[in-house]
């Protein structure tokens, strides 16, 4: 409210002051107006004098000879009259003065310009025609007698109209030189008189025109001023009566409003104080005392219910008293919630608190809680039980791994799988049958517990395989038909049966006699040579033939190899879990690291040799991979060393 009361007072002091200011400008501005048109108008009086002057020298001039003085005082007030005329010009030539004006200003001077020509041929013939005594040819001798000439007069009782056509008469009605000349000249004069006489009718009109101008202006900015005046005291009036009704009305309508919220009337209050309110201030303040003596009450209710007390309550003055009913319903709210509370600590889940309204968030938020609290308890039962299945398939799939204590009878074995989530996605196996050892290593899409499934179909149809490829006389394609049959296999029981599109990728390897037989399609074995030091890498076995799973038939033979181990060679078989494991960087372990560490460390004995990889591999993922999957790879990794004793 301060604020709104501030600018209104800003505003009507503003805009009063802006009247103030107009009217005085326009003061001002008539003021130098005034005196600027007076100014003009003494001009027009002073060109009017020197033209009368003027006039009245060359009229003389007609009916006298003039001489010395009189002539140079004629041709000085033409000269002023012209100078005038001038300044007179440039001064009206404003936007002060009206067009017509200025228009009337520029005829008297184009009127003036035609004059001043004529007048200074006149004047120029009268010279001549006097300074050379030709009129006194002329005149008879008396007249000549009676002459009185001085520098500062001129020739009295003489009129040149007279003189001509007197000479005339007395010389029988003939013209001579000197008549001839005397008649042009009045003839000439009898021009210029129309001339002048226009234009001094001219200066009469602008004249008149000037003293109506200073008549109007005087009248117009007295009404302007006097209208500027009458605006000022009603904008004040106006603004004056808004200002006190916008702090009257407010105070009253506040004041009331405060008795009201409580319950309460200003009339009872009256009644009780034998003394009437003085003004609005005073009842603004009485209503305000109401309500804070009402407010301490609430308080002290209210710090009961911010330490959890719901057992006191405060009764309501009246139905008016909003504050005192809506912390009467906030108190039985909170009692009906600790109720609600105690409920569901008891384990009665289907208690249900009423909702006051669409907008009741507390309620809605129980009741959904009551609801969500049993859907909790039904899901961590279902989770426990999965993560009980998960265990059990976690301990399955490593039961049906290789034991660390198994053996291939020449060879030495190290082998490790640790899979992302509980339940992975890689195998690996080797078993000795009568003909020789069968060896294998693979990856299924994804991982999880489907991947886990697939693995152990796999692996159970490798094993099924062994016994099934015991009578088989040829070595080289036992690995190929192992291939062929395990796609058989995972195609009718992932594809057809189960609708997956899950695949894997295996390579098979038979040895008999030192030599290896492999088929399939996964990542490239490396073998360390012990003779030269140097890891090699079996590329036929990686994208010669399609994935086990994706369709029935197989031909694996395009992925045939054979090699040989000799004493202290290493064969590393892996997963794409090791070389595709991603540092902070987004780079990949490689294969060309994992040769270098196959180098480096093939000295030490295998299972060494495995720690070691692992370990470099956690800490090349410490900042990418295991960072990103909380601790964990972000694919199963398995390693596989087979090592050829002396």
């Amino acid at each position: 409210m301060q604020k709104s009361i501030k600018n209104l007072l800003y505003k009507s002091h503003l805009s009063v002051i802006a009247l103030s200011f107009c009217a005085s400008l326009l003061i001002i501005f008539s003021f130098m107006l005034r005196l600027s048109y007076s100014g003009t108008k003494d001009i027009i009086s002073d060109i009017r004098v020197n033209w009368e002057n003027a006039d009245r020298n060359i009229q003389l001039t007609v009916t006298r000879w003039l001489k010395g003085k009189p002539f140079e005082t004629t041709k000085k007030s033409i000269e002023l009259t012209t100078d005038k005329l001038l300044v007179l010009q440039e001064r009206t030539n404003s936007i002060l003065y009206p067009k017509e004006f200025r228009k009337e200003i520029e005829q008297a001077s184009k009127l003036w310009k035609e004059t001043d020509k004529n007048l200074a041929s006149i004047i120029k013939k009268l010279e001549v025609f006097t300074e050379s005594n030709s009129f006194l040819n002329m005149e008879t001798e008396t007249n000549v007698k009676s002459f009185q000439v001085g520098p500062d007069n001129y020739l009295q009782k003489l009129n040149l109209r007279e003189l001509i056509y007197n000479y005339k008469m007395r010389n029988d009605g003939k013209w001579d030189k000197f008549t001839q000349q005397g008649v042009e000249l009045l003839d000439q004069i009898d021009i210029m008189y129309t001339y002048t006489d226009n234009f001094s009718k001219k200066l009469e009109n602008i004249a008149k025109n000037m003293n109506l101008l200073l008549k109007v202006i005087v009248v117009l900015c007295s009404v302007s001023v006097a209208i500027l005046v009458i605006l000022q005291v009603i904008t004040g009036l106006l603004l004056t009566k808004k200002i006190s009704n916008s702090i009257s009305h407010p105070l009253m309508e506040s004041s009331q409003k405060l008795i009201n919220f409580v319950g309460k009337s200003l009339e009872s209050a009256e009644s009780t104080d034998n003394n009437k309110f003085l003004n609005e201030i005073e009842q603004l303040q009485y209503s305000v005392d109401v309500l804070i003596n009402y407010y301490n009450q609430i308080a002290q209710t209210a710090k009961k219910l911010s330490i959890g007390d719901t057992t006191e309550n405060i009764t309501p003055i009246s139905q008016n008293d909003v504050i005192g009913n809506a912390f009467y319903d906030i108190s039985n709210y909170l009692q009906n919630l600790a109720k609600g509370a105690n409920e569901i600590i008891e384990g009665n889940y289907d208690f249900i608190i009423e909702e006051k309204s669409d907008k009741d968030i507390l309620a809605q938020t129980y009741n959904r809680l009551a609801v969500s609290i049993v859907d909790l308890l039904n899901k961590t039962k279902e989770i426990t039980r999965l993560e009980s299945e998960f265990q059990a398939a976690s301990k399955i799939q490593s039961s049906m791994l290789p034991m660390h204590e198994e053996y291939i009878a020449g060879y030495e074995l190290s082998h490790q799988l640790i899979t992302a989530t509980e339940v992975g996605g890689d195998n690996y196996d080797f078993r000795h049958c009568s003909k020789g050892n069968w060896f294998s290593i693979g990856d299924v899409s994804g991982h999880g517990l489907e991947a886990g499934i697939i693995a152990l179909i796999a692996q159970s149809a490798f094993n099924y395989g062994i016994y099934l490829f015991e009578n088989l006389d040829e070595s080289n394609k036992l690995p190929i038909e192992m291939y062929q049959y395990v796609n058989k296999t995972v195609y009718l029981l992932n594809k057809q049966r189960n609708n997956s599109d899950s695949f894997i990728t295996m390579n098979y390897f038979f040895e008999h006699n030192g030599t290896f037989y492999g088929a399939g399609a996964h990542e490239s074995p490396l073998i360390y040579r012990a003779a030269t030091g140097e890891v090699e890498e079996i590329k036929q076995l990686t994208g010669n033939t399609l994935f086990l799973g994706i369709i029935e038939e197989i031909d694996a033979v395009p992925s045939f190899c054979s090699f040989e181990l000799y004493p202290n060679d290493i064969l590393l078989l892996y997963t794409d879990g090791l070389i595709e494991a991603k540092n902070e960087n987004n780079e990949q372990f490689d294969i060309p690291r994992v040769k270098d560490l196959l180098k480096k460390h093939a000295n030490l004995p295998l299972p060494e040799i495995k720690e070691t990889i692992f370990t470099e591999l956690r800490s090349f993922t410490e900042k990418g991979d295991r960072a990103r999957y909380n601790g964990n790879f972000a694919d199963d990794v398995t390693i596989f060393l087979i090592k050829k004793r002396d």
